[in-house]
């Protein structure tokens, strides 16, 4: 069991719960947890609230979160070139044939195009359409919107 398995699981007796001063009880009756653990349970839950509102927001406008994440990549890719597929995957760090597979998704629906390369006739760029930058830009900001409210939520006074 790794350190943070065990600050989370909070199993007494542990090297992790030793290694830590425990604090006196809260006025509140909640139970006496290790500073370290509250900080802990705060950024776990934070981050459950984050990746349930991706899912949220992916399904809501018919795209995957990886597919999301595959279309921030394209997009903010700072190489002289524009990105292949198998750069995709490097990103992602997936396999290629599951980067053609998001990027067969993504250009079905119009959200992305194959542009053969100049230089060589084996390569091929994935770019956003219009479409796909458009969804792309109405994600980001329901993503900053949801992520926004998730640490408001988090940070607001019990």
């Amino acid at each position: 069991m790794s350190a943070l398995e065990s600050l989370i699981t909070h199993t007494p007796g542990t090297a992790a719960r030793a290694a830590v001063a425990p604090r006196p009880p809260a006025a509140t009756g909640r139970s006496a947890w290790p500073e370290e653990l509250d900080i802990v349970a705060t950024c776990f839950n934070l981050l459950r609230a984050i990746t349930t509102s991706d899912r949220v927001m992916a399904k809501n406008s018919q795209v995957t979160p990886q597919q999301y994440v595959a279309m921030l990549e394209i997009h903010f890719c700072d190489d002289p070139e524009p990105l292949t597929v198998g750069g995709l995957a490097g990103r992602l760090n997936i396999k290629h044939n599951c980067a053609v597979f998001i990027a067969n998704k993504l250009c079905k629906k119009g959200y992305l195009v194959r542009i053969p390369s100049r230089r060589d006739h084996r390569r091929v760029h994935l770019k956003l359409t219009a479409k796909g930058r458009g969804l792309l830009c109405e994600l980001a900001r329901a993503d900053r919107q949801q992520s926004a409210a998730a640490v408001a939520r988090f940070l607001a006074p019990a």
